[in-house]
């Protein structure tokens, strides 16, 4: 494989990517949905299938980029993984290493505390706001907060991350993050999504 195919591939995950509502890609999740699609392109030639022929007669169909993108969600969604034994550690340490400051009321979440000796479902940190930070909340000054916890309690194997402001209600304005099973190197990744929250590069759906 080339550097041009590898390049390409990136270019057609990171294009399907970006018409995903709500959702946000981290590096490595679309590193590996990369790799996967021009593994395809590598088949496919030795088929007689041009890379370029994937994208039908005018170039601009993006069904094997999604497949693909769908592919690795459902991938991450049905990882068997350990337990966390503290996921909230996790999260606060990562938020350390990007620089960002945890507020207080940050932890495990006491509504959703599991059963002694059941590890944890749920963790979760709020951020403190950047000087560019958008306004969030009836008064312009909610944190933002970094959610992780099983895709359905603890009945779920995998893990989701998701982003939103702290606003004491449920909301629509939230972006959720697809990325590997949760480690260190995952983490930096998703706060790395979260400053771009807090910095406005990335705004949040509404």
């Amino acid at each position: 494989m080339t550097t041009t195919e590898s390049a390409s591939a990136r270019h057609l995950i990171e294009r399907a990517a970006r018409g995903h509502y709500r959702t946000v890609y981290t590096p490595s999740a679309l590193d590996a949905a990369a790799q996967l699609l021009a593994d395809l392109h590598a088949t496919g030639a030795r088929h007689g299938i041009a890379p370029g022929d994937w994208a039908g007669e005018h170039g601009g169909d993006q069904r094997l980029a999604e497949a693909v993108l769908l592919a690795q969600v459902t991938a991450y969604r049905n990882a068997s993984l350990a337990d966390l034994p503290d996921p909230y550690a996790l999260l606060s340490e990562a938020a350390a290493r990007a620089g960002l400051a945890v507020l207080d009321r940050a932890g495990e979440d006491d509504t959703e505390r599991p059963p002694p000796r059941v590890p944890p479902a749920r963790a979760f940190v709020r951020l403190a706001r950047l000087p560019r930070t958008p306004h969030w909340g009836w008064d312009g000054t909610a944190p933002l907060v970094v959610s992780l916890e099983r895709f359905d309690s603890l009945t779920s194997p995998a893990w989701k991350w998701e982003l939103f402001p702290d606003l004491g209600e449920p909301s629509t304005q939230m972006v959720q993050v697809v990325a590997p099973p949760p480690s260190p190197a995952v983490a930096d990744e998703v706060f790395a999504v979260a400053q771009r929250v807090l910095t406005g590069a990335l705004p949040l759906y509404r």
